[in-house]
This record gives C-alpha cells, structure tokens and sequence, in this order.
C-alpha cells in the first residue's frame, strides 16, 4: 500500500501540496518534493480532521483528503530496471525521479564534468560521445538548449583532452566543484536531464547501446538548480 512521508518525491506528492494548498495549509512550493513544509502541513490537516497526527499520508489521510482511494505508486509500474536505478538516484541525489537520473556534478573525482545516475563524464570519455551524437544528430534540440554556448561546448568538444578538462573546470567553482550558471540550469544542461530518465529504460549494459537506443525529445524546460 502507497504512503507519502518525509523524503517522497512525485507526481503524487505535488497533488497532496496542491489540496494543502487549496485548503490553506501549505504556502511552500509545488515542487513534488516532500520536505518538512509538507510533513508540517500534513500534521496541521490530520490534526484538523481528527485523525492520527504523524505527518505521513496513508490510506486514510489520502481518502481524507480527496474523497478517494490512495492509488499506487506510479513507479511500482515501471520495469525493474528503472526501479533500481530510481533508487540508486534517489539516494545519490536526494531527487526522486526523474531528476534523479541526471544530477550534474563538477571535478570532485577528477573527471572535470559527470551527467546522470550512471556518471557520464569526460575523465573516461564516456560524456563526449553522448554530446557529440546529440550535436550531430539533433543540432536544433541541441542549440535550442544551449543557445549562444553551443559554440562554445562544440569547441570544447573538439579541443584535445586537456584543454576539454580546463574548459570543465573553468565553468565550475574551484573548490566545491559546484557548476556555475548558466551551465548547470535552465540554459544548458538542465533540460538535458530528461535524458536520465530515458537512459534507465535503454538497458544497463554500456555506454554504447545507451546512446543508440536514446531519441531526444523535443525542447524541454529544465528545472534550474537550488
């Protein structure tokens, strides 16, 4: 049976913030991400309902609150391949999926950039081949993400290891490795995200049968960092 406590994240739990909200007890964001906001709001509509007060939304705070059975989880449906890699994201991350799948991470391992729950990054070689079959293949997707740094990654790309390493770590802060705008948010690997999310219904068997199998999708606003 679905409950939604401290630390579930979902279409589901944006549903349970938009009821808190509608009834005035939730002012934090629609972000499908169950924080203490959330939890505290729970507590404020069971205690009002005269119900168990525990912060957690199970059967009978769902049906208090829509008049309706709790459906199931939407990634109980998914393959079993998906399921364990939304749980190795999701604890890496902190984000439940689809975010998840695509966390953007700087040097800390000396791999200059890593991209997703299965760390493509450019130390191995395993990001590049990702970028450049999407540059060649998908140029308008890929331009209408990056916009006026298209140029600027492409020239990256094509530079020799080295300068490719110094171009990472110049885009990033040189001691907590955090990416700096606009390169991690809504302008450039940001909208790239989604791909994570496709990456774990493409098999887990290497890097060369993911990029074949991914199709991208038409432009999609990406979700800026925190």
């Amino acid at each position: 049976m679905a409950a939604y406590q401290l630390g579930s994240h979902g279409a589901e739990v944006e549903r349970i913030q938009k009821r808190l909200k509608t009834l005035g007890l939730y002012s934090g964001p629609i972000d499908g991400a169950f924080g203490g906001g959330t939890q505290s709001s729970v507590k404020a509509f069971q205690k009002k309902a005269g119900l168990a007060v525990d912060g957690t939304v199970g059967p009978i705070t769902w049906r208090a609150l829509f008049r309706s059975a709790i459906p199931s989880s939407g990634i109980a449906a998914k393959p079993l391949d998906y399921r364990c890699l939304a749980l190795t994201g999701t604890f890496e991350t902190g984000r439940g999926p689809p975010e998840c799948f695509a966390g953007l991470s700087g040097d800390f391992d000396g791999q200059g950039l890593s991209f997703g729950a299965l760390q493509w990054n450019f130390g191995q070689d395993t990001l590049q081949p990702l970028l450049n079959e999407m540059a060649r293949n998908h140029t308008r997707t890929m331009r209408s993400i990056f916009q006026s740094n298209y140029d600027v990654l492409l020239a990256a790309l094509r530079a020799d290891k080295r300068e490719l390493m110094r171009f990472a770590r110049s885009i990033q802060h040189p001691v907590t490795h955090a990416v700096h705008e606009p390169w991690r948010g809504t302008e450039a690997f940001g909208p790239l995200r989604v791909l994570g999310a496709l990456s774990a219904s493409t098999g887990l068997s290497g890097p060369r049968r993911r990029l074949s199998a991914i199709h991208v999708p038409s432009r999609r606003r990406g979700r800026s960092s925190r």
